[in-house]
């Protein structure tokens, strides 16, 4: 907001912003020396905005358009740096101090699941047997603005699945289980 949506709209009044200022916010994002990726989520910032003015009846429409948007490609040289090596996850993990968070960033990395899907993970959620060793992934914890944290569908309809998981994530979760069998 400081650096981007704030100084090319300013103070405007939210139902004043038109499409044409959004494509102009657009190339004035372009010009900079910013990613695709990076004006795209100040993009994004800018319909949530949008969105929320329109939800309570201070806009009519969201002017910002899917098509004013520039293409995000990965190549597999620019996902080379968006994973950890085990050195890098190892010397993050020795930084941890208390024990349960740094099994949950082990189980994070070993997994892939999301921090909001581990802390809603239970016991009977676990399959750990001599010939398979699973997560069934199906819920997460979620955020209301009334009422706080709640247990609820995970991210989408996608995000329900089953994660096999290797013997070092599996060996974590024994012991968690063991240690916290109400868990």
């Amino acid at each position: 907001m400081k650096n981007h949506i704030g100084p090319a709209l300013g103070n405007w009044p939210v139902d004043q912003v038109t499409e044409d200022d959004c494509r102009r916010f657009v190339l004035s994002l372009e010009a900079k020396p910013l990613g695709a990726k990076m004006t795209y989520h100040v993009c994004g910032w800018l319909v949530s905005a949008l969105k929320h003015a329109e939800d309570r009846h201070h806009r009519n429409g969201i002017p910002m358009k899917p098509d004013m948007l520039p293409k995000v490609t990965q190549s597999d040289d620019s996902e080379e740096d968006m994973f950890l090596t085990r050195d890098e996850a190892r010397a993050i993990i020795s930084r941890i101090k208390h024990p349960v968070h740094a099994d949950a960033c082990s189980l994070l990395l070993a997994t892939g699941l999301r921090p909001s899907e581990l802390r809603a993970l239970q016991v009977r959620d676990v399959t750990i047997t001599e010939t398979r060793q699973a997560i069934r992934v199906s819920k997460a914890i979620r955020q209301n603005r009334e009422t706080g944290e709640y247990v609820g569908a995970p991210k989408s309809e996608l995000s329900n699945r089953r994660v096999g998981i290797p013997p070092s994530a599996a060996e974590i979760l024994a012991n968690l289980g063991t240690e916290h069998p109400e868990s």
